[in-house]
């Protein structure tokens, strides 16, 4: 865990405690930490408390410790909730106000986030919760890949990998007998965009399905200011460099989506994708180029390789970010208007690390709006100015910001809906 906290001016902040934001990385369930996440900017100019954790991950995170229903995981969602346990009760001592708490987290951290508002582990004595507010980047736990749907087949993988019995007992037992390099090393295989090790319905610290959460039975999800959003891309992390760079034949785009929608429509994939093409309008804009080839007047004309790119990237943001994210934020708002949606649109020059795509993606948000820098990507980065002048140079231009959603929870203004 490590903390930071602006120098600031007393003389312009009239409460002596400071609203803290706890952050939550991203990147995957299985791998990451909260330490390259230099957290000061957003301390200093946002005038709060900024606090970034580490949790267990992958096997030691995830792993259901026996085939059974109510088998015993989410450790990695405990681990989150003991470290705000530990801001409530010393966050004071240094400057923070345990009372104004806000949760932030990106991709799968932002995933932990949204099932922490719905988990029961939250609530404190006298109904007092961890946290008030959160913000969701880019992940909600609505997303398909946000919970792990096949964890009975991965126990069971791990288990006849290390040669333990899969039943919770002595599965649990084993585990501990067994070196932690051989469990981590223990060879499990899902498919491509089926999630691995990452959180499940347990009935513990997550009780219910999340959409029931949200929708019938949502007394504790109502209870959290919220602010969430997308990038212009969510999706872009899921093609290797190649097909970033140079784009996709169309017989590549199809195959992709085919091996996405064999997971979201097993039993009719074909149909799946043929109307999925037919609403993103593959079929118009094929015939189009197909016009423009056989011109002779035709100039150098569209990139037929890079829009193929861009049709499938759309498509997976649209499936697998941004629709679940509008879904969950029309519950929210619903309950509670104070509910904020965002498009982050600003395109970075290190744009040209992501094939020159002309969008905003998932990973831009760091530097130029939360201000929680990972610091190992500075080596890569094309600007010459520090994050510094990022922050402050791009999240003035904001309607809202994190910091300020964090010192306003008694605003009375109205949320912006989805």
């Amino acid at each position: 865990m490590e903390k930071w906290r602006g120098q600031f001016d007393h003389g312009d902040y009239v409460s002596p405690k400071y609203p803290v934001m706890v952050f939550l990385h991203g990147e995957s369930f299985e791998w990451n930490s909260g330490n390259p996440y230099d957290g000061s900017v957003l301390a200093a100019y946002g005038k709060v408390i900024v606090v970034t954790i580490n949790f267990r991950l992958g096997v030691f995170g995830f792993l259901k410790t026996g085939s059974e229903e109510n088998a015993t995981s989410n450790f990695g969602l405990v681990d989150q909730v003991a470290a705000l346990l530990w801001v409530q009760e010393n966050i004071a001592a240094f400057g923070g106000d345990p009372n104004s708490v806000t949760l932030f987290g990106h991709g799968t951290g932002a995933v932990c986030a949204n099932l922490l508002m719905l988990s029961p582990m939250i609530i404190r004595e006298q109904n007092k919760l961890l946290f008030r507010r959160v913000i969701l980047m880019g992940g909600t736990a609505l997303s398909d890949w946000a919970i792990a749907t096949t964890s009975g087949q991965v126990t069971y993988q791990v288990a006849r990998e290390l040669n333990c019995p899969p039943n919770e007992a002595e599965f649990a037992a084993c585990l501990r007998t067994r070196n932690s390099n051989d469990i981590l090393n223990a060879s499990v295989s899902t498919d491509y965009y089926r999630t691995r090790f990452g959180p499940i319905v347990d009935a513990r610290v997550i009780p219910n399905d999340p959409k029931h959460l949200m929708s019938k039975y949502n007394d504790l999800f109502k209870s959290f200011e919220l602010m969430y959003g997308v990038t212009e891309v969510e999706s872009a992390h899921l093609l290797g460099p190649v097909g970033l760079t140079h784009g996709l034949l169309e017989k590549e785009r199809d195959q992709e989506l085919r091996r996405y929608l064999s997971v979201k429509c097993e039993y009719r994939t074909n149909e799946c994708a043929a109307h999925t093409l037919h609403k993103y309008g593959a079929e118009r804009t094929e015939a189009m180029l197909d016009d423009q080839a056989q011109s002779s007047f035709a100039g150098p004309g569209l990139d037929r390789a890079k829009l193929a790119r861009d049709t499938l990237l759309d498509m997976l943001s649209d499936a697998r970010s941004v629709a679940p994210m509008i879904q969950m934020g029309k519950l929210h708002s619903v309950v509670n208007p104070q509910s904020y949606f965002y498009v982050f649109g600003h395109v970075t020059a290190s744009r040209k690390h992501w094939g020159l795509i002309s969008a905003s993606i998932r990973n831009n948000i760091y530097s130029y709006w939360i201000c929680v820098y990972p610091s190992y990507k500075r080596q890569w980065e094309t600007r010459t100015h520090s994050s510094i002048a990022c922050c402050h140079g791009r999240s003035r231009q904001l309607l809202v910001s994190p910091s300020e959603l964090d010192k306003s929870s008694n605003s009375g203004k109205e949320g912006l809906g989805p």
